[in-house]
């Protein structure tokens, strides 16, 4: 089959059939029209031969279709007849999506191209997904006013470089692909690239739409009026594509690119394969060989680990997420990240100072914690569940070694009046990871419990849950880490909800320390509630020996990010913003500590 491949960009419409060693071009811009490329393209392609046409379009695609007009084009693409217009089958792709799949070797590939917008598109074993990451928020505007030809033109080159590297960073961070390719005409304004990326040629671009043609060489043309199928997740065999010197103006010939053998996608890399490898099951520690349970230096924890809520609360959103969603929640917590790290910057003891974050949204920032020497936590349960489970299965190890923090941390809905079976079936699960701690980790074991009260208890007090939260809570809390530690989950720090009273935190410390455990740390927890109940607990908490610190997340971060988020005030401003929080809840307890 032989195929024209044709390449819509906001300056230039370039071609190449199958065959041919020259591509043609002519210009584009904002007055041209679907109608009118159909029209010049056919001109242009004028003695060459072709079956079928790849059309690489600036702008997103769904179902085969652009799904929006282009920005730096004139309307009227999206309704178009490309099929009656050259009068051939057609396959439509996103422009980045194609060069991608002309740059991809093997793994996780991230494709940004720098050429009139940022093009973007992800590939993992061999999935392709289409992205449009331009138009995501960056700084005073989206990631394309920065890093595209209008940011180019407008900042200058030295200033463009640095947006550059800068958006490459974040979106490396969010997104962790083993192979980052910069194509686009652009890439020649950069002096060097951006650590862990390597070039692409646009002439790539054409290796992509002959590859999409050649994968789908078994499937039947579509009659004229048949629904298009599907193309933004189409499984593709990658090739080693050899990467030429680049030149101004590359080219490359549709004879060769056709002659690259397809192949499956070879092994992933070393780190990834390490990432991938098995850790066996923890099996039952010899007696002597546990570790003490205990952490008692301060610790003073911000927490963004939340995974359900962040998707539906903040963000509204419900179902699987796509690659462009994830990376939204990853900046956003991002944003929060850096808010620690200015507090730390303005004088919070680095020492006694931690972040939890989750591996979904957060795996870059535990990594640059933990380079950082910041004390790490990373949450084990399942998201959103009332029963607490595994969030990897049987693989947790693994996922615990990957990141090596400081913390394992799980959240346990736990009331000891409760269903019993229940009960049962989450001490097991709980004893399995607090045994792999004490004997096969160097992560301590951090568990935050609740315990929501059963239908009947409300019923005693009339109702009245500020009477739970009162009178009965401190009491099944108590019960409730012994019967854990009784059947042997053994926490080296305990995550409490707030108490409003004194001795009911003494009670508290004293049921951690029963038995000999006279090393193991309780912290306060905020609920999300607001700033002056925080404040009472972290006061009534902090003079309490064995209170080390304090874990207050959402009323910290929450209102700084919806504020942003809405345009309300600007990143710099969350930031600082969460900062100062943090570190007036650090001089509470740093105030308040018992020698």
């Amino acid at each position: 089959m032989n195929v024209l491949v044709i390449d819509v960009g906001g300056t230039h419409v370039k071609i190449l059939a199958t065959g041919q060693k020259e591509q043609r071009e002519f210009p584009s811009g904002p007055k041209l029209t679907a109608r009118a490329m159909v029209s010049r393209v056919k001109k242009l392609a004028a003695g060459w031969k072709y079956d079928a046409i790849a059309i690489g379009y600036p702008g997103p695609v769904r179902h085969g279709r652009p799904a929006a007009e282009p920005h730096n084009l004139a309307p009227g693409w999206v309704m178009f007849d490309y099929r009656a217009g050259f009068k051939r089958p057609v396959k439509i792709i996103n422009d980045a999506a194609m060069q991608a799949l002309g740059s991809y070797k093997r793994g996780r590939m991230l494709f940004l191209g720098l050429g009139t917008g940022l093009g973007s598109s992800l590939i993992v074993d061999g999935m392709i997904e289409p992205m449009e990451l331009a138009h995501l928020p960056y700084k005073k505007g989206t990631f394309e006013d920065y890093v595209g030809l209008r940011g180019l033109e407008k900042r200058g080159k030295k200033k463009w470089r640095k947006d550059v590297k800068d958006a490459v960073e974040r979106l490396i961070a969010a997104l962790e692909p083993d192979d980052v390719v910069l194509g686009g005409g652009n890439v020649k304004n950069l002096k060097k690239l951006p650590p862990g990326c390597r070039a692409g040629e646009n002439a790539n671009a054409f290796v992509g739409g002959f590859r999409l043609w050649e994968n789908a060489a078994a499937e039947k043309p579509s009659a004229p009026r048949a629904k298009p199928r599907p193309m933004a997740r189409k499984k593709i065999q990658p090739a080693a594509v050899p990467q030429k010197k680049r030149t101004v103006k590359p080219a490359v010939s549709a004879t060769s690119a056709a002659k690259i053998p397809l192949r499956r996608a070879p092994g992933p890399k070393a780190k990834v394969t390490a990432r991938k490898k098995p850790v066996p099951a923890p099996s039952k520690p010899k007696a002597g060989k546990l570790r003490t349970p205990g952490y008692n230096q301060p610790l003073y924890v911000l927490p963004f680990d939340h995974r359900g809520s962040f998707e539906s609360k903040m963000f509204g959103w419900h179902g699987d997420l796509t690659p462009e969603q994830t990376a939204e929640i990853a900046a956003a917590k991002q944003v929060i990240y850096d808010g620690f790290k200015a507090a730390v910057a303005e004088g919070v003891p680095k020492e006694k100072a931690g972040i939890l974050v989750d591996e979904q949204f957060g795996a870059a920032i535990l990594r640059d914690a933990k380079a950082n020497g910041f004390h790490t936590a990373c949450p084990a349960e399942k998201s959103g569940q009332d029963e607490f489970d595994f969030e990897y299965g049987g693989d947790f190890a693994r996922h615990i070694e990957k990141f090596h923090p400081t913390f394992c941390k799980v959240l346990v809905r736990y009331n000891p009046e409760g269903d019993p079976v229940l009960n049962r079936r989450q001490t097991a699960r709980l004893k399995k990871l607090s045994d792999y701690l004490r004997s096969k980790s160097k992560s301590r074991f951090m568990f935050e419990l609740l315990v929501p009260a059963e239908q009947a208890q409300l019923d005693r007090l009339n109702g009245d849950k500020h009477a739970y939260d009162l009178e009965l809570r401190p009491k099944l809390m108590v019960q409730t880490i012994e019967q854990l530690q009784d059947a042997g989950v053994e926490p080296d720090v305990w995550k409490i909800e707030g108490l409003d009273r004194r001795e009911d935190c003494e009670h508290i410390v004293a049921a951690a320390h029963r038995g000999g455990r006279n090393q193991v740390g309780c912290i306060i927890l905020g609920r999300g509630e607001n700033d002056q109940k925080v404040h009472e607990w972290l006061a009534i908490a902090s003079g309490v020996k064995g209170f080390i610190g304090f874990a207050v997340g959402r009323t910290d971060f929450w209102q700084p990010l919806v504020d942003f988020r809405a345009n309300k005030i600007t990143r710099e401003a969350a930031v600082t913003e969460i900062a100062r929080r943090y570190r007036e809840f650090v001089g509470i307890f740093e105030t308040a500590r018992p020698a």
